[in-house]
């Protein structure tokens, strides 16, 4: 019993880590409901201009709404990304339900590089604002499906619309999106 409930303290303990990780996340920028944070100094103006373009991009899907806040998480030390993205592989997670936050591995802010755990810029040229309108797009994609839908619906989908707010939904994408449905529904 003593077992039982010292692994629902660890995991109470870990969902509140996740759902309010500020202070181990020093470094901060705002732009008006997206918020930033970084475990390494960066300028607020660079963090600004990373948030303004993200922005533009989720104001383009249908989904968001500047009534709901967001906040990425930027994990630059080898610890924080195992504690926040659960390895040290991988670029960013987004876990709605459990968290409305998004976490991302290093990046560079003043070039809008997301820096992979290897230290390497994305090798698709995907800039920092990509990922985090690519993650933000995952949580908006549970809230309008729902918490357990978003898990039934196919990977096609969910990371297909995140791919495409990511890109900003570019008319080159447009075009693509268009000729695969046509290919599909033939």
């Amino acid at each position: 019993m003593k077992t039982a409930w010292v692994v629902v303290g660890i995991v109470a303990a870990l969902l509140a880590l996740v759902n309010h990780p500020q202070a181990l996340f020093p470094w901060s920028a705002k732009a008006e409901n997206l918020s930033l944070y970084s475990d390494m100094e960066f300028s607020s103006e660079d963090g600004e201009q990373v948030l303004h373009l993200v922005q533009r991009k989720l104001r383009a899907s249908p989904l968001y709404s500047t009534e709901e806040r967001f906040s990425a998480f930027i994990c630059n030390s080898r610890w924080r990304r195992v504690l926040f993205l659960g390895s040290d592989r991988g670029g960013g997670i987004s876990n709605y339900p459990v968290t409305e936050h998004v976490f991302l591995s290093g990046a560079d802010m003043s070039e809008n590089r997301l820096i992979s755990p290897s230290g390497k810029p994305d090798l698709f040229g995907r800039s920092l604002d990509h990922f985090i309108a690519h993650e933000i797009a995952h949580i908006l994609t549970g809230k309008h499906a729902g918490a357990l839908a978003l898990y039934a619906l196919p990977d096609w989908i969910v990371e297909g619309y995140a791919e495409y707010v990511g890109w900003a939904m570019s008319s080159i994408l447009r075009k693509a999106s268009v000729r695969s449905c046509e290919m599909i529904y033939r």
